[in-house]
């Protein structure tokens, strides 16, 4: 029975590579990103970088796909506050899963797509300022949400891709009433490497 597992397991590896159904890479770019806070509606946006692994399975449906990220993610805002801009940095790990469809044309390969993210907050950084306002330890860790994802694929190697979160989760945690959501622009490059 083992013999017969791993001979399935391994057919099944190789079809699959074959076929082109299993994508694993490696991506990074910039994010421009804001946080939406009650009562402050000219947050200016912050400037961050996203980094780390892409896979992308193509489903049996022409064009139909799962792309699945797992990435370091720096996102935040400046706020007004009495005339200054005060900073709000936050680092998650972040696993957006979008269900794409892929134009299949011979170099360059178009692509759109839709799906949830979620988030863990593994760094808080704001300024003393800021902490006066909202301090860094109301602020939950999970963050979930919705985002929208386009780009283009070139030679099946190369991705270039702009991608846009809104966050449904209220991030905030502190006494009140409060609501904060992350809001990303992510322009990112990637390399597929099979």
């Amino acid at each position: 029975m083992k013999k017969i597992i791993i001979s399935f397991v391994l057919l099944m590896t190789t079809v699959c590579a074959h076929a082109d159904i299993f994508n694993l890479g490696v991506k990074g770019g910039v994010n421009f990103s804001t946080i939406g806070i009650d009562g402050f509606s000219d947050n200016s946006y912050r400037v961050g970088f996203n980094a780390g692994m892409v896979t992308s399975i193509n489903l049996p449906i022409v064009g139909l796909g799962i792309q699945a990220e797992a990435l370091y993610t720096v996102k935040g805002c400046d706020v007004p506050l009495m005339g200054e801009d005060y900073a709000m940095k936050l680092g998650y790990v972040e696993v957006p899963v979008y269900l794409r469809w892929k134009f299949n044309l011979p170099i360059v390969k178009p692509y759109i797509g839709v799906g949830p993210y979620l988030g863990y907050a593994v760094y808080k950084d704001f300024d003393e300022a800021a902490e006066s306002f909202v301090k860094s330890d109301d602020i939950q860790d999970f963050d979930w949400g919705v985002g929208i994802t386009g780009g283009v694929e070139l030679i099946d190697k190369a991705q270039v891709g702009v991608s846009y979160q809104w966050g449904v989760q209220n991030i905030y945690d502190g006494s009140g009433d409060g609501t904060l959501r992350n809001q990303n622009l992510a322009i990112s490059v990637g390399f597929m490497f099979f």
